[in-house]
């Protein structure tokens, strides 16, 4: 006995059924129109470009804000020239609106990380706009060093204070290689202070 779908009669079952067999031993070409026109997500490369363009934004905001911060600064320096009495300074809470400001300009949500000390060291050496990471420290090897000595300090209930720390890592870079190479990096960067090396 032959059940409906497989009976003789059934040409309808017969056609379906050398179509699929058709499909599968032909060249394939149905199963790859149906791969390549149902790939999902985004194009190839587009979340790394995107990437780079927030890390590149985020840039261009910091680089603003130090500009900015330094003119109020500059004014302020030019104003105390001119007067002996009242003391002009730039107002509590400037960083946090300028960055507000900028982040607002250049449409940007992410976080921005910025100290009063990196845009005083931005100052200092004459350079407000950083477009790559910094270096490593050229006396990184010294630093490592002395940071075990300031724990072993505290363990044994000894601390070191802060000018005892300064003393400490000025002994250990003196007459050295290290201290050679961290008069160099200071030099590059218009840093260097020969009576305060």
């Amino acid at each position: 006995l032959f059940g409906p779908s497989c009976h003789p009669d059934n040409t309808k079952s017969s056609d379906s059924a050398a179509v699929a067999t058709a499909d599968s031993t032909g060249d394939g070409s149905n199963q790859k129109a149906y791969r390549d026109t149902n790939r999902g997500g985004r194009p190839k490369g587009s979340t790394e470009d995107k990437k780079r363009a927030d890390k590149r934004k985020k840039k261009e905001i910091v680089n603003s804000i130090v500009r900015k911060y330094a003119t109020l600064q500059q004014e302020a320096k030019e104003a105390n020239s001119k007067t002996l009495f009242k003391r002009v300074r730039v107002p509590d809470g400037t960083l946090a609106r300028l960055t507000a400001e900028a982040k607002k300009e250049f449409n940007y949500e992410g976080e921005i990380s910025l100290s009063l000390t990196t845009i005083s060291s931005r100052m200092k050496s004459g350079n407000l706009e950083v477009w790559h990471p910094g270096v490593h420290s050229p006396i990184l090897v010294v630093e490592v060093l002395l940071t075990s000595m300031i724990y072993t300090a505290y363990s044994v209930m000894c601390p070191l204070s802060v000018s005892k720390c300064k003393e400490l890592m000025n002994s250990m870079l003196e007459g050295t290689e290290h201290e050679a190479a961290l008069i160099k990096w200071k030099k590059a960067r218009n840093m260097y202070n020969p009576n305060a090396p």
